[in-house]
């Protein structure tokens, strides 16, 4: 029997500083 393990890496493309508040990219970055 052959043993695989798999490895996931989420990514998340975040505009934080120049578009928007600083509150609005710590809204952000938690529901993303």
């Amino acid at each position: 029997m052959v043993m695989v393990r798999w490895h996931l890496i989420g990514h998340a493309h975040i505009d934080a500083e120049w578009l928007w508040t600083f509150k609005e990219t710590l809204e952000v970055c938690r529901r993303t």
